[in-house]
């Protein structure tokens, strides 16, 4: 669907508040059609500068939902310059996951889970089930099982929604592929460390640090290696945009007479 364009990442990212952003999937279950959904982080919108492969995905999805703080002020900032359009709120993707996932409860739509280890998976069904009763579970793969493998039991278990929680890039380049294949209709959401949260492997932070945006600082504490992964990141995606601004620099130089 048309989003706004985030000048400088040039990344499209749909200006959804929860509500609306969860009524454009119900419809696409209801299409009978292929589509999947992304919600990329700050890290993966850098990520992204450096892959365009990624961000062609990212940019391709039928929802592409602000997770990250970085992107959601980014989109603020250069609103104030009539730049793009504002992102209204950041949508978590665990929380358009899990409101989803009690959507389809009500209305008999086949979940499969697929990602994260084996004993996460289980965890994380018996959590989706327990809270929400009507779930139908279609299937579970986790994610060690070789691809082909977790193929198979996509085909033969035939859900409507798919939740990947494979890792970035790598959960979206699955759900892009996946969704240009003929086949049953599919729904296909990227959901990161979602099962693991679910599983209560991971806890998310304190209510107040995720409204005031800073989710991100909860997580380097708990996780330190993803700050130096972030870092890395940060770095590739400004060298990546210091090769643009030179390339676009000796484009738009005046030719010297010799």
């Amino acid at each position: 669907m048309a989003g706004t364009c985030l000048p400088v990442i040039k990344l499209n990212i749909d200006p959804l508040t929860l509500p609306l952003a969860l009524q454009k999937a119900m419809e696409a279950l209801s299409a009978g059609k292929r589509a999947y959904a992304v919600t990329p982080n700050t890290e993966t919108a850098l990520a992204s500068l450096a892959d365009p492969k990624l961000k062609n995905v990212i940019s391709n999805a039928h929802l592409s939902l602000c997770d990250g703080t970085g992107v959601f002020l980014l989109s603020r900032i250069f609103s104030l310059f009539n730049l793009c359009r504002p992102v209204k709120e950041r949508v978590c993707g665990i929380d358009f996951a899990e409101e989803l996932v009690k959507l389809c409860s009500k209305s008999g739509v086949r979940v499969l889970l697929w990602g994260a280890r084996p004993e996460n998976v289980k965890n994380a069904a018996k959590y989706l089930k327990k809270k929400y009763p009507g779930l139908i579970i279609a299937g579970l793969c986790d994610g060690y099982l070789p691809e082909p493998v977790a193929m198979r039991a996509l085909c033969c278990d035939k859900p409507a929604l798919l939740l990947a929680a494979l890792g970035s890039p790598k959960q979206e380049y699955l759900i892009s592929e996946l969704c240009k294949k003929k086949g049953p209709p599919l729904f296909a959401l990227a959901v990161g460390g979602a099962f693991d949260v679910w599983a209560g492997k991971c806890k998310r932070a304190p209510a107040p640090l995720r409204k005031l945006g800073f989710e991100w600082l909860w997580r380097f504490a708990c996780q330190p290696f993803r700050a130096k992964r972030f870092l890395n990141t940060f770095l590739d995606a400004l060298s990546v945009l210091g090769q643009q601004r030179g390339k676009a620099n000796s484009q738009n130089a005046p030719l010297q007479k010799k």
